[in-house]
C-alpha cells in the first residue's frame, strides 16, 4: 500500500537533513538559532508499506509516526 510520507518538522539540523535526504526530502539553506535546513514545500514523496512488520522497522528507523489512512508522518517536531 503506498502512502504520502511527511515530517512534522520544518527546521533541521545538518544530521537530520542528511537523514531525511535518504527518503527524498529536499532542503534549503536557512539561518534559525541552531537550525541550519528548511524543509522544501510541495516535495511529493510515497513509501510503500505492505505489513504491519514493515510499518515497525520503517518506526524502529524513524522514531513516532503519525498515521492517516494515506499518510505517514514522521512525529519530529512539536505539532498542535
Amino acid at each position: 500500500m503506498k502512502f504520502k510520507l511527511e515530517t512534522s518538522g520544518y527546521l533541521y539540523k545538518d544530521t537530520d537533513r542528511e537523514k531525511l535526504s535518504k527518503l527524498g526530502f529536499e532542503f534549503e539553506p536557512h539561518k534559525f538559532m541552531e537550525y541550519q535546513w528548511k524543509k522544501k514545500e510541495n516535495i511529493n514523496l510515497e513509501i510503500e508499506i505492505n505489513s504491519l512488520d514493515q510499518l515497525v522497522e520503517f518506526m524502529g528507523k524513524w522514531g513516532s509516526l503519525i498515521l492517516s489512512p494515506d499518510t505517514i508522518e514522521i512525529y519530529d517536531d512539536y505539532k498542535e
